[in-house]
């Protein structure tokens, strides 16, 4: 009975690991494919923020050049400036940097996949503000090599 019980417990810890990729594989795709820019962190949410298998596997982190490019978009939408210091959290298995910030009464939450130097991000002015701006961000460096397949510049 107990060598059953551990069997269960295994598998059903298996079931959770296997859910848990592939709902960040489709994070992934959304992040790259989606053309309402609101999916993406809807997505991460409803799927993803609230699971504790996933907020466990995550490790406090530091991402300068987020923070940076973080900094830029939200100026740029409020014409405020300032310093952003998120709290950044990675998925050290699936390169996923995940996190939000506060910008003076607002509210930005963001992903990013390091593989991919791909993210996006929604801030809102505040938390009863039913305004909400999504941007998709890239930090390739400008004329770095493009990974084929995943960023499109112009014609192939």
């Amino acid at each position: 009975m107990v060598n059953s019980n551990r069997a269960q417990r295994r598998h059903a810890a298996q079931h959770v690991s296997n859910d848990l990729s592939a709902r960040i594989r489709h994070l992934r795709e959304l992040l790259v494919g989606a053309k309402d820019l609101s999916k993406i962190l809807n997505y991460f949410h409803d799927e993803l923020a609230g699971d504790a298998a996933f907020v466990n596997a995550s490790e406090p982190t530091k991402h300068e050049r987020i923070n940076q490019v973080l900094g830029a978009i939200l100026r740029s939408i409020t014409g405020v400036d300032g310093v952003v210091s998120p709290v950044a959290l990675r998925s050290v298995e699936q390169g996923l940097v995940h996190g939000w910030a506060a910008w003076h009464a607002g509210l930005v939450v963001f992903v990013y996949f390091d593989d991919l130097d791909v993210g996006a991000c929604c801030y809102m002015r505040s938390l009863v503000d039913p305004l909400v701006h999504h941007v998709r961000f890239s930090l390739v460096e400008a004329g770095a090599q493009v990974l084929p397949g995943f960023v499109h510049r112009g014609t192939a």
